[in-house]
């Protein structure tokens, strides 16, 4: 499923976010992903906690009705994760604003994808890089190390 936003005001068009998504059948739980190479060495790193609080809030924010992020009973229960899930959004904003930060613009396009859900309960690292072509290498890696969303962001 392809799921456009374009977010626009009185200048003109500031946002647009193209998702597609890939639905597969539900698993009665989540086994731990098989582990994924990290990336090279980050040349800009920044801890992030994943507070069930942020995450409540982010929800409430963003209008996401999804129990995974803020119902901690619900989540482990009836969908099978080990806890609160952190917002896929949430992880590709964060990533975003490192590659602004080493791009020097926010013009930028991202491309990413999640690998394996992120659970809440402590911090987590956004990280980045320069690639030789000029794009940014960016991704999150959680408390245990493991890589959970890797992007590539490039100036438009």
């Amino acid at each position: 499923v392809t799921v456009g936003h374009r977010i626009t005001g009185a200048a003109g068009g500031s946002v647009e976010e193209q998702h597609d998504i890939a639905y597969v059948a539900m698993p009665d739980r989540f086994a731990p992903p098989p582990p994924v190479p990290l990336p090279e060495a980050a040349a800009w790193e920044h801890p992030f906690a994943a507070t069930h609080v942020r995450l409540f809030r982010y929800s409430a924010l963003t209008f996401n009705g999804h129990r995974i992020h803020y119902d901690q009973p619900y989540a482990t229960a009836e969908e099978g994760y080990a806890g609160l899930v952190v917002h896929g959004p949430i992880q590709a904003t964060l990533m975003l604003n490192i590659a602004a930060t080493l791009a020097g613009t926010t013009t930028l396009a991202l491309d990413y994808r999640g690998l394996s859900p992120l659970i809440a309960g402590g911090r987590f690292a956004v990280k980045a890089r320069r690639n030789a072509d000029g794009g940014i290498r960016t991704w999150t890696e959680g408390a245990d190390g493991r890589l959970r969303m890797e992007g590539t962001a490039r100036p438009l």
